[in-house]
């Protein structure tokens, strides 16, 4: 239970430095359909092939009309920056999966988008 707390901390971090970022009128949402796109890290050693959801009624569960998507391999879900080791050498490279012109899209997979940034709810993580 101690990890899932640890990776639940980290989730409420990103969503709310993502909410925060989030300060001009460019990326205020005024009810017209407008997406927003969030990302983040799922942080306990790496957690992959976790699911992210945005719990809009609080039930713990993914439910059908709630935002959702998988960690990759390193616990990144939307965006990934470019990972270099201790000796400088490139372990990963920067990916945008949210960006549905690139080969590793995979149907928006890795992707957490919002399509009405009026609903309120907690961002939760299971499994990996």
């Amino acid at each position: 239970m101690k990890t899932q707390k640890g990776a639940a901390f980290i989730l409420t971090a990103v969503f709310v430095s993502a909410l925060l970022g989030c300060d001009d009128a460019s990326d205020s949402d005024s009810g017209s359909g407008q997406q927003v796109r969030l990302s983040g890290t799922v942080v306990d050693g790496y957690v992959a092939g976790a699911r992210v959801w945005l719990d809009i009624n609080d039930n713990y569960q993914i439910d059908s009309f709630e935002p959702m998507a998988r960690t990759d391999r390193f616990g990144f879900f939307s965006y990934r920056p470019k990972l270099i080791d201790d000796k400088g050498e490139t372990i990963a490279v920067e990916r945008n999966y949210c960006d549905s012109s690139r080969p590793y899209y995979d149907d928006g997979r890795y992707c957490l988008r919002l399509t009405d940034t009026t609903r309120q709810g907690t961002l939760r993580m299971v499994g990996g």
